[in-house]
């Protein structure tokens, strides 16, 4: 990345393309961070709650939530419908603690971790995550869902640089 940075400084000569191509690459570079943050951190949290739950796939689980990740909000629901099928040959005490599990964990990913883990890298407000998924999903079905965070970090980095340098 340094030489491809290097070979776009040198070879691009206008200060205002160069200022746009390295902020968008600040921008994505965040996204990437931010997004290898959210699979570690729901990695160790599915890793202890199916361990207290006395789940017997509990390593499994968890590499399966933080994986899943790669699909926005869709990615959580099938790794919790990976941990309910392998409960449900458990016995239903293990059945209902991970459908508990289950309703909890989609509440604090969805709506506490990964809301501020993005907003804190990215600054995107997560109801703009939402509609993106909603909108690329319709477009472009599944790879629109999973490409929908970085296109609309893209087009926001865009219109504001765009509003950025037409006000001045």
């Amino acid at each position: 990345m340094d030489k491809i940075r290097n070979f776009v400084k040198i070879n691009i000569r206008s200060k205002k393309i160069y200022s746009y191509l390295s902020g968008l690459d600040k921008e994505m570079n965040n996204y990437f961070i931010a997004f290898l943050q959210i699979i570690i951190i729901t990695f160790f949290e599915y890793l202890f709650i199916y361990l207290i739950i006395d789940h017997p796939n509990y390593l499994f689980l968890a590499l399966v939530a933080s994986l899943a990740n790669l699909i926005p909000y869709f990615g959580s629901i099938i790794s919790n419908l990976v941990a309910f099928i392998t409960s449900f040959t458990v016995g239903p005490s293990l059945l209902l603690k991970t459908c508990i599990v289950w309703f909890i964990c989609m509440i604090i990913d969805g709506y506490i971790i990964n809301p501020l883990v993005y907003s804190k890298k990215n600054n995107i407000h997560p109801l703009i995550v939402i509609i993106s998924v909603f909108i690329f999903g319709i477009i472009a079905g599944f790879f629109g869902i999973v490409f929908a965070l970085p296109l609309s970090i893209f087009i926001l980095y865009t219109i504001k640089f765009i509003l950025k340098h037409i006000k001045a």
